[in-house]
């Protein structure tokens, strides 16, 4: 086996490689090569959750960046004259153009990253000084005539000519301020106060996956709030309390208030 490739295969994830001139985003000196990786997440919903399944998750950067860190110790073990800097998210690197550009993911006609592993993964990497080209992985998935992302997507986001965030429940549940009667609709119909995972859901390659490592304990899921969670703190206190879940960045204002639009359907 690849020296390189073993520490990310023995713990379950895929990996390809890509020039980092070729995606850079800003200089990090001597880089020479991307690893991108993606790490699943998919987890069964349970009634009445009402954040989607990346929301509900502690957020990934710890748990993934740990992984990263423990794959990039080993790799200086094997390689120690070169370096290995892994990053999650807040990367100088477009993350997505590594993974579509390197063979690891397909672009769906969701818009997302589609790998063997499905569209329910998050995107991190290691950059080496090491010049080093992995083989491009098969990834088999291809949307082909299947439109069922189009047709479920709740604001009309999606089409076969491509992507209007704007329209985006996703995006709509983390818009700031008041929003209109037609995106408040979309909230209350689709009952989420955090996220969407609609066009993920209907994917065909989604369709089987198990329960992800990260998913299982000892990490906790919390699939959803009330206005009672959220109502008697302080900007500062839901920063606080939340500051391990990927909404919490947001403040507590556009939180409470799709926790209230959200208590206007329970009341229809």
């Amino acid at each position: 086996m690849n020296p390189i490739t073993e520490p990310f295969t023995r713990r379950g994830l895929s990996v390809a490689s890509v020039p980092f001139d070729a995606v850079a985003l800003h200089e990090v000196e001597g880089a020479r090569t991307v690893l991108i990786t993606a790490l699943p997440y998919y987890f069964p919903t349970v009634p009445e959750q009402n954040l989607a399944r990346f929301a509900a998750l502690p957020d990934y950067h710890r748990y993934f960046g740990g992984i990263l860190q423990e794959i990039a110790e080993e790799l200086k073990e094997i390689y120690p004259k070169f370096y290995f800097k892994p990053f999650t998210d807040n990367s100088p690197i477009d993350e997505r153009k590594a993974a579509l550009e390197s063979g690891l993911a397909v672009k769906g006609k969701n818009n997302l990253c589609i790998t063997e592993q499905g569209s329910f993964i998050f995107l991190g990497e290691i950059i080496t000084d090491l010049e080093t080209a992995l083989p491009s992985p098969s990834v088999t998935r291809r949307c082909g005539t299947c439109d069922r992302c189009i047709q479920a997507c709740p604001g009309g986001a999606l089409t076969e000519n491509g992507f209007d965030y704007t329209k985006c429940l996703a995006y709509l549940t983390q818009k700031k301020g008041e929003l209109t009667e037609e995106e408040r609709r979309l909230i209350r119909a689709n009952k989420l106060a955090w996220g969407c995972d609609r066009c993920s859901e209907v994917c065909p390659h989604n369709q089987g996956l198990e329960t992800a490592p990260i998913a299982l304990p000892p990490n906790e899921l919390l699939p959803k709030l009330t206005i009672a969670d959220v109502e008697g703190m302080s900007d500062r206190q839901f920063r606080k309390t939340y500051e391990h879940r990927a909404f919490a960045w947001k403040g507590k204002a556009t939180m409470l208030r799709n926790l209230y639009i959200l208590e206007d359907a329970d009341r229809e």
